[in-house]
């Protein structure tokens, strides 16, 4: 893998914001022609809110992305959204791709099993061929003021690799956007690809300054039903890899990690 191994832990003061499995298919007309009420059946315990957007419908945000990288045209059915109760997770349905978004992560392990359990609701009523796209995305945002560490420069947070001209301190006070985008060829699984993109950002909604550190590793073409629990395993490794590689000290301390139970 391309970073040092690390140890995991578990950050008290999680930046996570959210973490996205994907699964692209062949298009299932199934899907199209009729309401997932068998698939419904099956996940309804847990996610037991459904909306139906028709295609043409603005996309709920947490989706908006993860449609515009697959390059999945919608056409005239559009997506059904089974969301959990606290709404904290939800699953996109369509003809051509199935989403896991998780927007209150906590430990890996719990992810997976939803993304396990969802996909094995889905084979059981929709039974794939196999899949021509897996995808696991991890988007960190961190905000220096929620961390006590407004006044600390970026410089002192992140490794010099990742800022660019903010690691310089005759420019980096007058800074206001920055933005950047890589691709990086992983080990395993054998063609995945790792893309970064990370940059200051400021938050319209809430007017917050932070940082966004967003990690999206996939592989395209066949994957077989079976090697897509092991592929993402290994995006979630070099994924969290990465991270502690990034950040400085300070930084993870401000995070306060913990060793795993």
């Amino acid at each position: 893998m391309p970073f040092p191994a690390s140890d995991r832990v578990v950050y008290e003061r999680n930046p996570l914001e959210q973490v996205i499995c994907q699964l692209r298919y062949p298009s299932i007309l199934k899907i199209a022609s009729q309401q997932p009420a068998e698939f419904q059946d099956l996940v309804r315990e847990k996610y037991p809110f459904y909306e139906h957007t028709p295609s043409g419908f603005d996309l709920p945000e947490q989706f908006r992305d993860v449609v515009s990288r697959l390059g999945v045209d919608l056409g005239g059915e559009g997506k059904h959204e089974f969301r959990s109760e606290n709404e904290g997770q939800a699953i996109a349905l369509t003809k051509d791709f199935l989403a896991f978004t998780d927007s209150a992560y906590k430990r890996w392990e719990q992810f997976i099993g939803e993304v396990n359990a969802t996909k094995s609701a889905f084979e059981a009523v929709y039974r794939p061929a196999f899949y021509s796209r897996v995808g696991l995305r991890f988007r960190d945002f961190i905000d220096r003021e929620e961390l006590g560490l407004s006044e600390v420069p970026w410089a002192n947070l992140l490794r010099e690799v990742l800022l660019g001209f903010l690691h310089d301190e005759g420019v980096r006070s007058r800074i206001t956007e920055t933005r950047t985008q890589l691709a990086i060829r992983l080990d395993e699984p054998r063609g995945s690809l790792m893309a970064i993109r990370h940059g200051l950002e400021t938050r319209s909604d809430t007017a917050l300054d932070g940082y966004v550190i967003d990690i999206d590793c996939f592989i395209s073409g066949k994957v077989n039903t079976n090697d897509v629990t092991p592929t993402l395993e290994s995006f979630h490794r070099v994924s969290g890899d990465f991270f502690r590689w990034v950040i400085q000290p300070t930084l993870t301390g401000a995070l306060r990690p913990r060793p795993l139970d």
